[in-house]
């Protein structure tokens, strides 16, 4: 959430403004009075006593008109002011608001960190991980039931999904890519997902922060990862909960939703190497967080793993799918099957808030 600096200046411009306008429309009244009583003093007869009462009838009704443009601009004036008082006052109540519930929401992310250090137990807290993961999956999922109905049947309305990259840095404090190196992979996930399924892939932190170097160096074994069954034994040992901290740390604002579930954050490591053929890892919907290799890729991996953490499994052979994990996944020729569009966006990380 981004809250916009506290500033009053179009409330004094459009006060400065309309006090132009009052005095412009006092003085036109003004003078259109006199213009008017000019005239009707032309017209009074010439004798007496006909001049003395069409003279005093005019002088009359000019101070009368006087008096109605006096009373508009008071009114024009102290509405003026009014205007400009609730202007401040509106602003005041939107930036305080605003801080207000960044706070409130800084304090729920700080809450759902403190509880999130049971998962840092290697053993454990994975285990437990998984399976709070898990049932936030099956929540979720039967949760959006509905939406899964309606989309089956054509009505698929935009969904979001968060993404968070995270650049890895070693024990030396040497990342291992830079971020304008991993952007054009997110912004290729970003085009997919938008014209696959619906779903607009939107920054974690705002603005234009898609990817961050980790503030924290990380051990060797977050910066070579295993996949596969050797990859979820080692998540159960310090991998798990080195990635987890990663996560809670550099993507603080995302801490809450990934504790309830609804709308949790992709956290995609970019990290030295991947074992094995692989350029990229998931585990799937038992965790947040997705590897994927640091080195340009022809294939590029990125959009694949977080189809594996939105409920998708693997299609060897499957052609231009962005699941077979052969194909190259770019636009414009990658696909995804009804299927799959639905349970992507059954994910509990693809939501409408």
């Amino acid at each position: 959430m981004e809250c916009a600096e506290f500033e009053t200046e179009h409330c004094t411009k459009e006060k400065v403004e309309s006090y132009e306008e009052c005095t412009a429309k006092k003085d036109a009244g003004k003078q259109e009075c006199s213009q008017w009583a000019d005239q009707g003093y032309k017209k009074c007869c010439g004798w007496q006593p006909c001049k003395f009462f069409c003279d005093a009838m005019v002088w009359v009704s000019k101070w009368v008109c006087l008096g109605y443009v006096w009373v508009a601009n008071w009114v024009c004036v102290g509405w003026t002011w009014i205007t400009h008082k609730f202007c401040v006052a509106w602003e005041t109540i939107k930036w305080s608001a605003c801080w207000g519930a960044k706070g409130f929401l800084w304090l729920l992310n700080g809450a759902a960190f403190v509880v999130s250090m049971i998962f840092w137990i290697p053993g454990l807290g994975p285990l437990a991980r998984w399976l709070w993961h898990g049932l936030l999956t099956v929540f979720w999922g039967f949760v959006g039931l509905v939406d899964m109905g309606l989309c089956a049947i054509g009505v698929c309305p935009p969904k979001k999904l968060r993404l968070l990259a995270i650049v890895m840095v070693g024990e030396r404090g040497q990342a291992v890519t830079t971020p304008a190196a991993v952007l054009p992979e997110v912004t290729n996930t970003i085009d997919l997902y938008r014209r696959l399924a619906d779903v607009e892939v939107v920054p974690l932190l705002g603005g234009d922060k898609w990817v961050v170097e980790s503030n924290t160096p990380a051990p060797g074994y977050l910066l070579n990862v295993d996949c596969g069954g050797e990859g979820l034994v080692k998540d159960l040992g310090l991998v798990g909960p080195g990635f987890d901290f990663q996560a809670s740390v550099n993507g603080w604002d995302g801490n809450f939703r990934r504790l309830i579930g609804y709308g949790a954050p992709v956290i995609a490591f970019f990290v030295r190497d991947v074992e094995g053929s692989s350029q990229g890892c998931s585990f799937g919907p038992l965790v947040d967080y997705v590897t994927v290799e640091s080195q340009p890729s022809v294939a590029d991996s990125l959009p694949h793993e977080i189809g594996h953490a939105c409920n998708l499994i693997d299609l060897p052979g499957a052609g231009s799918n962005l699941m077979n994990p052969q194909a190259n996944h770019r636009l414009p020729n990658t696909t995804l099957e009804k299927g799959q569009v639905l349970l992507v966006r059954a994910s509990r990380h693809v939501t409408y808030l």
